[in-house]
């Protein structure tokens, strides 16, 4: 319980710093002390159908920087990383015939391979992603064994995160979604459908293929109307001491985002970081 002097301090990071502009809406000065935005999800932009542009993106520059700032990165991947990614994707087709090829033998589709890649460009995992695209293009021995691991590792974590989920309640899958595809699904009028982010995704390097997996449920999903609540939207009039950061590496809040949203907190003590 807060004792009469106490200081509260808030952070959110990501879809948090969106909920936290929307309490400071409700309660401008409220009891906060001071707060901090890590990953800005501005209330007018925060779209999560962007990520899989926006990780494309930030995918190719993870891999554009690995070659340019180191040597073993460069030999692995050549002076074209994003070339050399496209090589070990069209392994995945079906006429291909190169022996050993690793995709094959692991049942990897193009879409696997995208999709795994791009999620480790989200975390600390993305250290691995240009050792995985040299050994699934080498395919030696050694490589299929560490490759297996890593695959069988994946299967672990997501098993345990499941567990704990259920156990715990650490994410309501159905409020997310229900949040999600009611108010942060696109600002596109009329709303993109599952074939028309298919079609974008199709054309990209490093998608997640998250923009799809929302558009196949948003049409037949009982969504809420989030205009009929007067603070959907809108950035908090405070002036509550604010820190707001942005990483220039983070597909899930871009750049923009944060530089935007920090055009609405103009107040003493109010501050972007890059």
């Amino acid at each position: 319980t807060r004792q009469a002097g106490d200081q509260v301090f808030m952070t959110g990071f990501s879809y948090g710093t969106y909920w936290i502009q929307r309490y400071l809406r409700i309660a401008p000065e409220g009891f906060t002390t001071a707060v901090v935005l890590d990953g800005v999800c501005p209330p007018d932009l925060c779209r999560l159908t962007e990520q899989d542009k926006s990780q494309d993106a930030i995918g190719k520059e993870i891999l554009k920087l690995c070659v340019e700032k180191s040597e073993v990165c460069k030999n692995a991947l050549g002076k074209n990383p994003v070339e050399t990614l496209e090589s070990l994707l069209n392994l995945t087709d079906s006429d291909n015939l190169q022996t050993p090829n690793c995709p094959k033998m692991f049942g990897l589709s193009r879409e696997h391979i995208q999709s795994w890649l791009s999620t480790y460009t989200q975390t600390d995992n993305r250290v691995f992603v240009a050792p995985i695209i040299n050994m699934m293009l080498r395919c030696s021995a050694t490589d299929i064994t560490k490759i297996s691991h890593i695959l069988n590792t994946m299967t672990l974590d997501s098993s345990h995160a499941s567990s704990v989920q259920d156990k715990e309640l650490v994410w309501n899958i159905l409020l997310g979604y229900n949040i999600i595809l009611s108010e942060m699904y696109s600002n596109v009028v009329p709303p993109p459908t599952e074939q028309q982010f298919l079609e974008i995704d199709a054309n990209l390097t490093l998608p997640l293929y998250f923009a799809p997996k929302l558009g196949s449920g948003y049409f037949l999903w009982n969504k809420y109307n989030p205009n009929q609540f007067p603070n959907y939207g809108k950035y908090p009039n405070t002036k509550i001491p604010m820190l707001l950061l942005q990483g220039t590496l983070d597909g899930q809040t871009q750049f923009d985002w944060g530089f935007h949203a920090s055009g609405h907190y103009k107040h003493p003590q109010q501050y972007f970081g890059e």
